[in-house]
């Protein structure tokens, strides 16, 4: 299944890189096979009910943040709860703490570095992936 979160997250990376946003076929989708996975690791008792509602508690926080905000991306929110249904709510708050952490360094390192990114907006995606990735793969 970590296969298939990095696709997933990869081929979320390359349309947030390239077009500026996520097609909403592509996460609402990608929602449904991660909430019926979840709910299949529940029904074989992999899991709790209260880690399934755990896994949603993050996205769904910045997905209303988002709402409210026009400082992070709609699709960004929903991304994060279909990746909060992949990961344990632990290893998810680890995912994105670190996809936080390296997003704040790019940033920092391009206002020492003074590159014109000032008026432009950042892809989040591809902090996630690698937040997953080195998460995943470390483990």
């Amino acid at each position: 299944m970590k296969y298939i979160i990095m696709l997933f997250l990869i081929v979320s990376m390359v349309y947030d890189i390239r077009e500026k946003k996520i097609p909403a076929l592509w996460i609402w989708g990608s929602i449904l096979i991660m909430v019926v996975y979840r709910f299949h690791m529940w029904w074989n008792g992999e899991c709790t009910a209260l880690e399934v509602m755990l896994a949603f508690i993050p996205g769904l926080l910045l997905y209303i943040f988002s709402r409210i905000s026009s400082e992070i991306g709609n699709g960004d929110g929903l991304l994060i709860i279909a990746t909060g249904c992949f990961f344990s709510w632990e290893e998810h708050l680890k995912v994105l703490f670190f996809a936080f952490f390296l997003a704040a360094f790019f940033s920092m390192g391009t206002i020492i570095f003074k590159r014109d990114f000032r008026n432009r907006r950042i892809p989040f995606i591809p902090f996630l992936c690698s937040a997953a990735a080195i998460i995943i793969y470390v483990q």
